[in-house]
């Protein structure tokens, strides 16, 4: 790290020693303008402990859920850097947006058990969509969109996830949010889990218990077997 600074004409931190290596200096070291969660998530990267998937193009919510569903999340980036100026993904200059894809893999990998949680939400969404019960209210521009989000860039804790789904059929088919709820309750990975069926039924009522939140919690943290796996891609 030294001799990297040396090389870009950096100076070294005055108080930091000469010989420290990678794995102490990110522990270290803040670069302040970074956040935390993009510098861990790069460092993890370098490491290959983190499975990233570079892309040179921002992918379609479908392909980026069925790329957390395989564990994998993404970083975009355009490897041609006479570009960079003007290139925008929405909004964002392509600097932000590579922080932005380094903190959602932070918090989809930093805590394995909560990860495996939000592929088992990501792969309840794709059972969703494979049946297609949210065909009619997914013509509606609002909640497109935020269903969008919810199954490609939300990352967070499942029960978290559960509640917004149903939050969203709320707010935007307040007269059909129930029977679509009920719909996704009857889907095949649901039955013979009547524990499951009615944990759902309670979920954002204030019927809705902490042994209902530990049921849901372990059920998408629960283990798929192949054959279901490929069923959902089938």
């Amino acid at each position: 790290m030294f001799d990297l600074f040396k090389k870009l004409d950096i100076s070294w931190p005055k108080k930091l020693d000469p010989s420290i290596d990678l794995h102490q200096f990110t522990r270290t070291v803040r670069i302040i303008p970074l956040p935390h969660a993009a510098t861990n998530a790069l460092y993890h990267f370098y490491l290959g402990q983190y499975p990233l998937e570079i892309l040179c193009y921002e992918p379609e919510p479908l392909e980026l859920l069925k790329l957390q569903i395989e564990g994998k999340r993404i970083l975009t980036f355009n490897p041609h850097f006479e570009d960079w100026p003007y290139q925008k993904y929405g909004e964002r200059d392509p600097l932000s947006f590579w922080l932005h894809d380094l903190i959602h893999a932070d918090h989809f990998f930093s805590d394995p058990q909560n990860r495996q949680g939000q592929i088992g939400f990501y792969r309840l969404i794709h059972e969703i969509l494979s049946h297609k019960i949210l065909d009619t209210i997914l013509l509606n521009n609002e909640f497109n969109k935020s269903f969008s989000y919810l199954m490609s860039d939300m990352n967070a804790h499942p029960l978290h996830l559960i509640k917004t789904l149903r939050a969203y059929l709320k707010v935007h088919s307040e007269l059909d949010s129930e029977y679509l709820w009920e719909a996704i309750i009857a889907l095949p990975s649901m039955k013979n889990h009547p524990k499951i069926q009615i944990a759902l039924k309670q979920v954002n009522k204030e019927l809705f218990t902490h042994n209902d939140a530990v049921i849901l919690t372990n059920y998408f943290n629960r283990s798929f077997d192949l054959d279901h796996h490929h069923l959902l891609f089938s």
